[in-house]
C-alpha cells in the first residue's frame, strides 16, 4: 500500500483485526442462539478462503485488497472459535482429551509448517499469490471435512439415562 510510518501501518493493520472482533462475537452469538455449529463453523472457514483467493485476485488494488484481507481474517478467526465445541459433542472422556489434543497438536505443527510451505510455494513458483491459494484451499478442505466428516452429536447424558429406562 505504500505506507511508510508505522503508526500508519499499526492503523491499518488494526481494520481486519478490529473488524474480525465484532464478527467472531456475532457469529458465536449466533451459534449458540441456534445451537448450529457445523454450518457456522464451516461458512467463516469458506469465508476465510474466499477472501485469501480475493487477496490474491487483487493484490494490486490497495483497497480491494484490504477488503479481502478483512474478510479472510474475520472468516479465519472466526472458523476457530466455532470449530472448538465440535469435538467434545462426539467425543467424550478420555476420547475427548485425547482428540483435542490431537487437533491441537495438528493445529500448532500447520502454524510451524505453513511459512515454510508459503516460501517454498513463492520461491518454486515465483508467485507471491500462490501461498494464498493454497492456504484457502485447506480451509475449504477444512469446511468440507467439518461438514462430511464428523459423526452426528452423541446424546446427551440425560438422553441417554432416558434410553436405558425400563418402558413401564
Amino acid at each position: 500500500m505504500g505506507v511508510k510510518a508505522v503508526l500508519d501501518v499499526g492503523l491499518l493493520t488494526m481494520i481486519p483485526y478490529g473488524v474480525a472482533a465484532v464478527v467472531m462475537v456475532l457469529a458465536a452469538r449466533s451459534s449458540d442462539r441456534s445451537g448450529e455449529r457445523r454450518w457456522h463453523a464451516a461458512s467463516a472457514a469458506i469465508a476465510g478462503g474466499v477472501g485469501l483467493v480475493l487477496a490474491g485476485v487483487n493484490a494490486g488494488s490497495p483497497v480491494l485488497g484490504m477488503a479481502a484481507l478483512t474478510l479472510a481474517t474475520a472468516g479465519i478467526l472466526s472458523a476457530l472459535p466455532l470449530f472448538w465445541p465440535l469435538p467434545t459433542a462426539f467425543l467424550g472422556g478420555a476420547a475427548a482429551a485425547a482428540g483435542i489434543a490431537i487437533i491441537n497438536s495438528l493445529g500448532n505443527l500447520a502454524g510451524f509448517v505453513s511459512p515454510f510451505m508459503v516460501g517454498a510455494i513463492k520461491d518454486a513458483t515465483g508467485s507471491p499469490t500462490l501461498g494464498l491459494y493454497a492456504i484457502a484451499a485447506s480451509l475449504f478442505v477444512g469446511a468440507a471435512l467439518v461438514l462430511l466428516g464428523i459423526p452426528r452429536p452423541r446424546a446427551s447424558a440425560e438422553a441417554q439415562a432416558a434410553e436405558l429406562r425400563p418402558a413401564r
